[in-house]
């Protein structure tokens, strides 16, 4: 894991499309999820997201109250809450009732400095299109990394086994 991801003292900042919403993080996030599973595409309209994750304590907003869009997976029936700004509508956030909404799944591209957040895995790679490359020191998971109880799974795509 990188020096940055363990820094406990660092201060990340983004923003909406229109200036409206800003938001502070603190610390490294917990974990970097590049997700391609087919909620994620359609939320944002490309073929993944790359989602930071914090504890609520640690991320600030400020400006307008965010609008929530409440999704129940037709999946698993779980809610997962769409936080966006309420004036241009740019997604800032994710808040998962499979986390006990205690985590805000952050919207990548939504960062000043999104070149600093290094993906620690990739999840429904199943869902990706053929032509994605992965890279090979980053765990690949067809589906997610943990089942619903945080019992880790076995990734198809062992980092730890690749050569670098």
């Amino acid at each position: 894991m990188s020096s940055e991801r363990e820094s406990t003292d660092r201060t990340m900042t983004g923003r909406c499309l229109c200036g409206e919403v800003t938001f502070e993080t603190s610390g490294a996030p917990d974990k970097v999820f590049v997700c391609y599973c087919r909620f994620c595409q359609r939320l944002t309209g490309g073929i993944c997201l790359v989602e930071p994750i914090f504890g609520c304590d640690k991320v600030r907003f400020r400006g307008p109250p965010l609008r929530t869009y409440d999704y129940v997976s037709p999946v698993h029936g779980r809610v997962l809450k769409v936080h966006a700004c309420p004036e241009c509508g740019t997604r800032l956030a994710l808040s998962l009732e499979r986390s006990g909404f205690k985590t805000y799944g952050m919207f990548g591209g939504t960062f000043d400095e999104p070149g600093e957040l290094r993906p620690d895995r990739h999840i429904f790679t199943s869902a990706a299109p053929p032509w994605v490359v992965f890279p090979s020191d980053v765990n690949c998971y067809a589906e997610h990394s943990a089942q619903p109880d945080g019992t880790p799974l076995v990734p198809w795509q062992d980092a730890g086994t690749v050569p670098l």
